[in-house]
């Protein structure tokens, strides 16, 4: 218990105090970092979307659909690009918010990029936190012959991937994240 010169002031009462005058209260804590999860996925499903519709244009010309998506780095991480279920379950210890590239099926012409964009997303109130991580899942169609991505689409969550995020975690849609 914490003590002033005129009276006892519990440390219970003191946290809240000064979670109401952080202007977030603790009600609120789980959707405002929902809230912020969802906005962290929403850019960088974008980037990505964006960035991979560049590369895609660039594509050289007889170039294995695999060994194409290798070289997608500045726009994905592809960390998990032909991993086997033991080398992700031994090794894969994601942080922080991005997308990864979990396979690249077909080949000229046509192809599928499989995604895994993750945002985490967190919030304070004085002396609380929430926290939440939102995935999304999807895959992305390429036309090599023409150089351009088709529509995104949601895809079901590979859980030998998504279980490496931990807890707590919500599994969305495209359609959930606001896209521009």
């Amino acid at each position: 218990m914490l003590v002033t010169p005129s009276r006892p002031i519990s440390s219970l009462a003191l946290a809240a105090s000064i979670a109401l005058l952080s202007g977030c209260t603790l009600s609120h804590l789980p959707e405002t970092a929902r809230t912020s999860a969802m906005n962290i996925t929403t850019q960088a499903v974008g980037y990505a979307e964006s960035c991979l519709g560049e590369r895609v244009g660039q594509y050289p010309e007889g170039t294995a659909l695999l060994d194409f998506a290798a070289t997608l780095g500045p726009c994905v991480n592809v960390w998990l690009l032909g991993k086997t279920d033991q080398e992700i379950e031994d090794a894969f210890r994601p942080s922080g918010s991005g997308t990864y590239i979990v396979t690249a099926k077909g080949g000229p012409p046509n192809g599928t990029f499989t995604l895994i964009t993750i945002g985490a997303g967190s919030t304070i109130a004085g002396a609380w936190s929430d926290r939440l991580t939102a995935i999304v899942c999807w895959s992305l169609p390429v036309d090599l012959s023409t150089r351009a991505t088709g529509a995104a689409t949601d895809v079901p969550c590979d859980p030998r991937v998504t279980q490496a995020w931990g807890n707590p975690k919500e599994e969305m849609t495209l359609s959930q994240i606001v896209r521009k």
